[in-house]
Formats: structure tokens, C-alpha cells, sequence
């Protein structure tokens, strides 16, 4: 599952949007599978769409998926990670039912995942109600100082962490100090 582009989820504020766009980079969740004949509420093969949102103090936060465009066929899932089988809550009507899970949550970051059931598209509403402490993903900074620089004010910088690599956004700067010699 790619989690770099996903869409920060604001305690308490809808967004409204469309799968047209989305990828389809999982197909099973929850550890199920689906297999081809196989149909089962855990897993879809269409589009889905990633959100994350962060708590600061443990609560219940309410997830809801409304407003179904006809035709279509959503599938929610709450993960505590990056990963589809870090299930923490699921909901997963048929057709255009609202699904809504209400998990006790821990601080922490989290992701919501709107899964399409094979190649259903539509528009839908996503709203996360935090009841306290909800907040959105700060960005990491990371402040690096620069190496060896010449004296023409030429350098080398180089920073790689794969600790990272999850993050949706990040922001760099560089201290530098120039050294003539």
C-alpha cells in the first residue's frame, strides 16, 4: 500500500471527493484474501483512496462514509499503519449503504482507506469525529548541516533515512557553515 500521497484527515471536517483518481494498490485486508469467485467484505479489487489522521489523547473517533454516488460500492478501513492487514476497524455494506466505525484509539497516527469494490466509481463523503485531543499529521522537519564546502561555495549534501519512507510530506533545510581553506 502507498501511503505517500495520501490526504490529511482533519478531526471534524468532511471532505468530499471521487475514486476516479485513485489506485489500486491493495486488494485484501485484514489478512483475508480475495481470490477470484471468492466475494467477501474484507477485500475489493477497484480504486481506493488513502487519508490519514492523528489523535493526541486516547478516544473513540467516529469515521463515516456518506453520500454514495448511485452505482457505487465503498468499503472503510481503519489502519494503524501503512499496511492493509493492520486492521483496527471495518465497515463494508453493500451498494451505496453509509459505513461508519467508532474504534477506541490510542495517540498515534492513523489511515483511513476507502477501498471500491472491483471497478465501482463514484464520489462519497469522508468525515473523522474526534471527540478530544484530535489534530492533524504535523510535517517532519529535518535539519541537516551541510559538509565539506570550497571555496567557491561548492558543497556536497547528501541525507538519506529509509525511516521515512511512509511520510507524506517532509521539509528540508540546510544549516550551512562555509570552512575556507
Amino acid at each position: 500500500m502507498n501511503c505517500l500521497n495520501a490526504k490529511t484527515l482533519s478531526c471534524n471536517q468532511a471532505i468530499t471527493e471521487s475514486n476516479a483518481d485513485g489506485i489500486n494498490n491493495a486488494s485484501s485486508y485484514c489478512g483475508i484474501k480475495n481470490t477470484a469467485g471468492s466475494l467477501n467484505g474484507f477485500a475489493g479489487r477497484g480504486k481506493e483512496k488513502v487519508y490519514q489522521f492523528s489523535i493526541n489523547q486516547t478516544q473513540t473517533v467516529k469515521v463515516d462514509l456518506t453520500g454514495m454516488s448511485s452505482g457505487s460500492d465503498f468499503d472503510l478501513y481503519i489502519l494503524s499503519d501503512c499496511d492493509p492487514d493492520k486492521c483496527v476497524a471495518s465497515s463494508f455494506n453493500a451498494g451505496t449503504q453509509n459505513e461508519t466505525v467508532s474504534p477506541l484509539l490510542s495517540p498515534g497516527v492513523y489511515y483511513a482507506v476507502v477501498e471500491s469494490y472491483y471497478d465501482k466509481v463514484g464520489s462519497y463523503t469522508i468525515k473523522a469525529s474526534c471527540t478530544a485531543g484530535g489534530g492533524t499529521i504535523p510535517r517532519p522537519r529535518i535539519v541537516m548541516s551541510a559538509g565539506l564546502v570550497s571555496e567557491t561555495g561548492q558543497g556536497e549534501i547528501s541525507y538519506c533515512d529509509s525511516n521515512f519512507k511512509n511520510m507524506a510530506a517532509m521539509e528540508f533545510s540546510v544549516r550551512s557553515t562555509i570552512q575556507v581553506y
